[in-house]
Parts: structure tokens; sequence; C-alpha cells
């Protein structure tokens, strides 16, 4: 990577960090509309993004009862590597269960830190719609502890 493409990256963590930071400050559903809104602009304009050519996506309507506190659990474990897209694996380490409620009833989704690409936590879990409403990345599904329906 040259250093023009260092910087860009920069300001992409940079941007991307402060965004989260501006949906926290927002009552929810302000927050989701800051979220959708900047991350749309991020794909279709940053140099950095992970989606040339980006044209938009089609999003779900705000749903409150989706929102949920989670408790979380401490795990011990390795990193696992998890195959992408590209040619090389990333290496996923679980970090957390997140315990929480949601339509009466309890859940669980295992929490993933990336140990490459400057970090961050991944949170994986599919749903009814995976694969044909929605995205199905079926190689993530294997780190997922627990599946959402």
């Amino acid at each position: 990577m040259t250093a023009a493409q260092t910087l860009e990256l920069l300001d992409w963590k940079r941007r991307v960090f402060s965004l989260y930071a501006a949906v926290r400050a927002l009552a929810p559903e302000a927050g989701w509309a800051l979220w959708r809104e900047t991350r749309d602009e991020l794909f279709r304009s940053h140099p950095q993004s992970p989606l040339p050519g980006y044209s938009g996506l089609v999003y779900y309507d705000y749903d409150p009862e989706a929102r949920v506190l989670a408790e979380l659990e401490d795990v011990e474990a390795p990193p696992q590597a998890v195959e992408t897209s590209g040619p090389d694996s990333m290496l996923f380490k679980p970090l957390a269960v997140a315990h929480f409620t949601l339509r009466d009833e309890q859940r669980a989704l295992e929490l993933d830190w990336l140990e490459g690409y400057g970090g961050g936590l991944f949170l994986c879990f599919r749903d009814a719609t995976s694969g044909r409403e929605t995205y199905g990345a079926p190689f993530l599904w294997s780190i997922c502890t627990d599946e959402y329906r």
C-alpha cells in the first residue's frame, strides 16, 4: 500500500469512528438515519470504499423493537481464519458473547475482534432473509455462535 493509500485508509477509519460517536449522541431513529446516509456516502465516494461502483442499498424500515441492549460474557478462544471473497483469509478472535432479549426471546451472538485491517469489532448473524433478501455470507456463518430468526 502506498503512503497516499494508507492516509486514505486512516481518513476512512477516522470518518467511521466519528460516525459512531455521532450516532450514539442522537435518538435511536435519528442515529439510524444518519448511519445510513453517511455510510452510503462513504461507500459511494471515498477512495478506500470496500464497494467500488457502489450505487446504494435497499434498507428495511426502522424497527424500534429490533434495538436491544446486551450483557457481555467474556470468551477465551484462539483466533479463527475466515475465508473472504479475496485471496487471503482474515483472522477473527472471539471476544465475548452478547446475551439479550429480542421480541421476548433470549438470544446470544458472538462478538469477534478483527485481527487485521487495523482491528475492529465484528458481529455476525443471519436471519430468515439471509441469502434471499439480504446478503448471505455463507463463509461467515461458521463463526456465528447463534442464529437470529
